[in-house]
């Protein structure tokens, strides 16, 4: 079946409008064009533009533009029936101000390419602080092939630039390119901005790997947090302290699941804790400053100044293998 922009649909259980049909093309740096198992230029992926209204149950989306790549779109995309259609007349009805909104957001669909290349053990940190130099000095819009002739003059090496590097290289940086959906020349796509250079270096990965004091991520550190206050909750039973505690194991399904925006509690802390890796004695300090810094919301002042004491590190200091 065509699928035409501006029609209703049912896509993956919500009710979603197409904005636009598009035609993915491609580039240089896929992996298929490197392994010769296709060429630039060729056709890739339809790509069709969304946005959704609400889900099965009712609840209202935001309606932000996302894409979705569904060359087998008969398998998650059916026709609006009538029955979702009343649902959308009985949500306009019953909503108008909200509808609006909704109908008035910008169409535009922003995503990212993420892509890496193979860098020379101990070089990673040299080659970002060029490529962040690059980026600078890119202009408003640029395609691939304008970023690799760039990349040559500023002496920044992307060459094997690819979009499967995690997989093919041990050493690498990465960076994305950000671009909007469907805005092309010709059958090349055009980025607007580099962003969210990053590295790894294996060395360092194995070292993280064989040391248990320093395999701690920020996820690893609200699981932390949260059986601490299980363990206080026992000592000192409380209504409030319990609910605080289901409050938490409801943000930590929305922290795992990448959805930290639906859980205010899990938005909070997302935005407050640093996005990398803890110590043993590092984790303490930050699940403290964390309790410290909510308790003037939630039942949880006792605890974190328990979490400082020796004596209470000491007797639990299992929690921290245990969420390692």
């Amino acid at each position: 079946m065509s699928y035409l922009p501006n029609t209703w649909v049912n896509f993956d259980g919500y009710l979603s409008l197409i904005v636009a049909v598009e035609q993915g093309y491609y580039e240089p740096y896929h992996g298929e064009v490197l392994d010769g198992e296709a060429r630039v230029g060729s056709h890739r992926s339809r790509q069709f533009v969304l946005r959704d209204l609400f889900n099965d149950s009712g609840r209202p989306l935001a309606g932000v533009p996302c894409m979705k790549y569904c060359d087998a779109v008969e398998e998650v995309m059916h026709p609006a029936t009538e029955s979702d259609l009343r649902r959308k007349a009985l949500f306009q009805q019953n909503h108008p101000d909200d509808y609006s909104r909704w109908m008035e957001r910008s169409p535009l669909c922003t995503e990212k390419e993420y892509l890496g290349f193979e860098v020379l053990p101990g070089h990673q940190k040299s080659v970002m602080a060029s490529i962040r130099r690059l980026a600078r000095s890119l202009p408003a819009t640029f395609s691939y092939r304008e970023l690799f002739s760039f990349a040559a003059q500023a002496g920044v090496p992307l060459h094997g630039c690819c979009d499967d590097y995690a997989s093919r290289y041990d050493n690498y940086v990465s960076f994305a390119l950000s671009y909007h959906v469907g805005e092309r020349r010709g059958r090349q796509q055009l980025f607007f901005g580099l962003k969210d250079i990053d590295h790894r270096d294996k060395a360092e990965d194995a070292r993280l790997l064989t040391d248990p004091f320093r395999w701690f991520n920020f996820e690893h550190l609200f699981l932390f947090i949260a059986r601490n206050v299980k363990e206080y909750l026992l000592l000192h039973p409380s209504a409030q302290l319990q609910a605080f505690f289901d409050q938490l194991k409801l943000a930590f399904i929305a922290l795992n699941d990448g959805k930290h925006k639906t859980n205010p509690l899990a938005s909070e802390y997302y935005q407050w804790v640093p996005k990398r890796m803890f110590g043993r004695e590092e984790a303490w300090t930050c699940a403290a400053d964390y309790l410290e810094h909510i308790a003037s919301n939630h039942p949880v002042e006792q605890l974190s100044a328990l979490l400082r004491t020796k004596e209470w590190q000491e007797k639990y200091a299992l929690i921290y293998d245990a969420c390692s």
